[in-house]
């Protein structure tokens, strides 16, 4: 339901080609959208006591929030990286801009407390100098992917956790290793994908 939801919603506004050349660098298997939506239910899981409930629908909905902000973050990166052809450039960014754009709102609609949104927008913060100023502004390797740890860190907020709690940051210590380890195949892969073009 999320995949269908997801292309009658946004990749509507690509032609048949453009979803096509975007699906090959995503790949047309459901692998990566599962393994992106199930994060929330993961996290969830892994906690033993939990102050607040969360519903199925509100994990759902997290795991849909968390997908559009992996797609916006994921043609960035390929922008950034040239790995995107010119001629599809415009088009794949005016649709990050709008997944990245319902994200935020989302976040801003549904969350009051100002110390989660105060973290939220530094880890906004920390993504936007890699993206709009250089790699200069980047100290370690897991902050170019930290973005991957707002769904994870709203999840923990919704049961109940707050940002100086020993759940919360054991959470953010498991993901920092997990992003550090991400980022850095990620960059050989880069490393690989420029060897072969140059060549």
């Amino acid at each position: 339901q999320i995949k269908k939801d997801l292309y009658s919603e946004y990749f509507k506004y690509l032609s048949k080609t453009e979803v096509e050349y975007l699906e090959s660098k995503f790949g047309k298997s459901d692998r990566f959208l599962k393994s992106i939506t199930l994060i929330p239910y993961l996290v969830y899981s892994c906690i033993k006591k939990v102050k607040h409930t969360v519903t199925i629908k509100d994990l759902t909905s997290l795991g849909f929030l968390n997908i559009k902000a992996c797609v916006a973050y994921t043609i960035y990166d390929y922008i950034h990286d040239g790995k995107i052809e010119q001629k599809y450039q415009s088009k794949l960014l005016s649709l990050a801009n709008i997944f990245l754009q319902d994200f935020m709102q989302t976040i801003y609609d549904t969350i009051s407390d100002k110390k989660v949104l105060h973290e939220i927008g530094r880890m906004f913060k920390t993504m936007d100098a890699y993206y709009c100023l250089d790699k200069n502004h980047i100290n370690t390797v897991y902050e170019k992917s930290i973005g991957l740890y707002i769904i994870p860190f709203i999840t923990l907020y919704k049961v109940g956790f707050g940002i100086n709690s020993k759940e919360s940051k054991a959470f953010k210590t498991l993901f920092i290793h997990y992003l550090t380890a991400r980022q850095l195949s990620d960059d050989l892969d880069d490393v690989e994908y420029d060897t072969k073009t140059q060549n």
